[in-house]
């Protein structure tokens, strides 16, 4: 007795979908997944619908808070000491790690410049060096 796929019911059924059971065709069955033509769909609409409604987990909402803060907290501060004093009696340096890019201020601001650099190599070569010790082999 020759049994038809339960979803087209035009030929020989000879694969059970692993999801719903159903017996059906080599033309109603994926081979890779072992999902009948059905529950594929439903499936790749169930991926879609994830995809649109994907939400960030807390983790990346608290590392993005902690930036939006120090930007704050490091602007507050630059803002205060200008306010504060006049722009020839302040030197500052601001660096965008790890690339060295350094912005100064102040008749001291050169001086404050190359500690900041030298500084900011010394702490690159140390990452790297650590980075080589702790790989594992």
């Amino acid at each position: 007795m020759t049994v038809l796929c339960e979803v087209c019911g035009r030929f020989e059924a000879r694969y059970v979908c692993r999801e719903c059971g159903a017996r059906v065709c080599p033309m109603c069955f994926d081979q890779s997944t072992l999902l009948c033509v059905n529950c594929l769909h439903r499936e790749e609409l169930a991926k879609q619908e994830s995809y649109t409604e994907t939400e960030f987990p807390i983790g990346f909402k608290l590392i993005l808070a902690g930036f939006v803060l120090t930007f704050i907290g490091i602007l507050t501060i630059v803002l205060a000491t200008l306010a504060g004093s006049r722009i020839g009696d302040i030197s500052f340096v601001i660096l965008l790690l790890p690339i060295p890019l350094g912005v100064v201020v102040g008749p001291y601001g050169w001086l404050l410049l190359i500690v900041a650099l030298i500084l900011t190599a010394i702490l690159m070569f140390l990452i790297v060096k650590w980075g080589k010790l702790l790989r594992l082999p």
